[in-house]
């Protein structure tokens, strides 16, 4: 139930909080791997262009960058695989990272 909840929660976060502030959530999240991930998620879903109106795509894509070369380690790690699925839709990144950890 939980991991069925997580992408419609990572919808609502890109449509209602700045990339600078899901930007901080990703980072400041290494005790909380729902967090974590739902932050990355809404993250690039701003990143692409589909979050809020006027959300701005390149602070998200700065954040997802600058978090990738210096966040903290799982913060950083994920923000990797959030920049290798920015082409790609944010179901397809959803569904590696269940695989990835045995969802």
């Amino acid at each position: 139930m939980r991991d069925a909840a997580l992408p419609g929660l990572a919808l609502a976060w890109s449509r209602r909080l700045a990339p600078r502030e899901l930007g901080r959530m990703l980072a400041t999240s290494d005790t909380d791997a729902t967090r974590r991930f739902v932050a990355l998620e809404a993250l690039v879903t701003v990143a692409q262009g589909k979050g809020a109106p006027g959300a701005d795509a390149a602070v998200a894509r700065q954040e997802l960058d600058r978090i990738a070369e210096a966040g903290p380690a799982l913060a950083r790690l994920a923000a990797r695989i959030g920049q290798s699925f920015l082409s790609q839709p944010v179901a397809e990144m959803h569904l590696f990272i269940e695989r990835l950890f045995g969802g």
